[in-house]
């Protein structure tokens, strides 16, 4: 167990903690939120240490987000009798004013943060690191979000639909944010109940049930066992109280991909998106996406409009793809939805292919051909957008147009044939990838 400032105002001997535990009970928290509404929760958890903390046990109160002791909870090993509530209150003033300290030091959240935050993975190598485990343990999040978001670490944050995939959970620590292999087992005999602070946070069935899975997987890795994942801290408790152990639920864990976040917001229909704002009506984004938005884009649209007397082509090949072209308008990943032979600007016209998702736009090749023209050079505008939000650039071919003759070439290499062909990834145009 830490000494924490918080707690040292307990006498020396009820710091100690005993050779060999009955069933202790760890609570982690958030700082986030109403004083008012801090005070409610310390007030349910108080109320379950005092029904369910025996003279053996011992109970901990943990800021989720610093993995500092709030509180710390024992009743004194005098022989007295607490079977009565009134005198076990009277036996841990301490508890009580550490608790209230930590209502009255609320935060309100903000912007870079958000209610019920806490940081999971920090928290958990802490309570293995920190704390004596005994043979067996609750750990109960109480009114704590599962969404893990680190303002100086972007790329890795879950707001928006992403989670860590499996290949994340079992790798190193150093390596991945979410990583757990320096800490596989080391929270066997540990029972954990969560208890949300509501389930706004889901954007839909699949996002929800990807969040399960992942916090399952987290916690088994550790050698642990998701028993409750309420989105009320109160059915949280309550489960704790019965002492239910059986796991939520059964979970595949195929950690045999590199590590990334995968993506699961609400994916829109995108020949809808098209017609409530066509792409060449948006207005250009100068926001660099994270390494996450473009390793895991999800509705892309890739396009090409040029207003000179020349006919372009756009290739877009996926990694591990096929290639989309006028030559092959539909694939597994995508299509190619009108091949403009004239002046594509005088029509609004905009040779679009567009990519359903999760797409890796770092390694997807866009080529464009400067297949027929009067004289060069040329200029085309690519437009490339992840749901909706569209970034641009003009690229000059100095030709002469080859009418498509080095297409085979630049698939092959994945570079410039000749003088009618320029070569990027999406992830350039959006000036994420330089």
């Amino acid at each position: 167990m830490r000494i924490t400032p918080i707690v040292a105002a307990l006498a020396a001997t009820t710091l100690l903690v005993p050779a060999a535990w009955a069933k202790d009970t760890i609570v982690v928290i958030s700082p986030f939120g109403t004083p008012e509404a801090k005070m409610a929760e310390m007030r349910a958890i108080t109320t379950h240490f005092l029904k369910t903390v025996d003279p053996d046990e011992e109970a901990f109160v943990i800021d989720g987000l610093t993995q500092e002791q709030v509180a710390y909870y024992a009743l004194p090993d005098d022989g007295k009798d607490y079977s009565s509530t009134k005198r076990r209150m009277r036996a841990v003033p301490s508890f009580f004013r550490d608790t209230k300290a930590f209502a009255d030091a609320a935060q309100p959240a903000s912007s870079p943060y958000h209610a019920g935050q806490i940081n999971l993975a920090a928290t958990l190598r802490t309570i293995a690191r920190d704390y004596r485990l005994g043979s067996a343990q609750d750990l109960i999040f109480f009114a704590v979000s599962p969404i893990t978001h680190d303002p100086r670490s972007e790329d890795f944050s879950m707001r928006g639909g992403a989670i860590s995939n499996d290949a994340g959970i079992a790798a190193s620590r150093f390596d991945w944010p979410y990583g757990a292999a320096e800490e596989a087992g080391r929270l066997s005999e540990i029972t954990v109940h969560w208890g949300m602070n509501g389930d706004a946070w889901a954007l839909n069935d699949r996002h929800a049930f990807a969040m399960e899975a992942y916090l399952a997987n987290t916690f088994s890795v550790r050698g642990a066992t998701l028993a409750t994942l309420a989105p009320n801290p109160e059915d949280a408790v309550r489960s704790a109280a019965r002492g239910l152990n059986d796991p939520i639920g059964l979970f595949a864990f195929t950690p045999d991909r590199p590590p990334m976040m995968m993506h699961y917001q609400p994916v829109v229909a995108l020949p809808q998106a098209l017609e409530d704002v066509p792409i060449y009506e948006r207005t250009i984004s100068d926001r660099v996406p994270s390494r996450a938005e473009i390793h895991q884009a999800q509705n892309v649209e890739i396009a090409i409009s040029w207003d000179c007397a020349c006919d372009f082509d756009i290739v877009v090949r996926p990694k591990n793809g096929e290639p989309i072209s006028f030559r092959n308008t539909r694939t597994d990943a995508g299509t190619l939805f009108k091949d403009y032979t004239s002046a594509g600007d005088l029509n609004n016209g905009w040779e679009t292919v567009q990519l359903g998702g999760p797409v890796d736009l770092s390694q997807a090749l866009v080529a464009v051909n400067l297949y027929h023209a009067a004289r060069p050079p040329s200029e085309v505008e690519l437009r490339v957008a992840i749901d909706g939000e569209t970034w641009s650039e003009v690229l000059t071919i100095s030709g002469p147009a080859d009418r498509g003759a080095g297409f085979a070439d630049v698939i092959r290499s994945g570079a410039p044939a000749n003088r009618a062909w320029t070569v990027t990834t999406a992830g350039k145009v959006m000036g994420a990838l330089q």
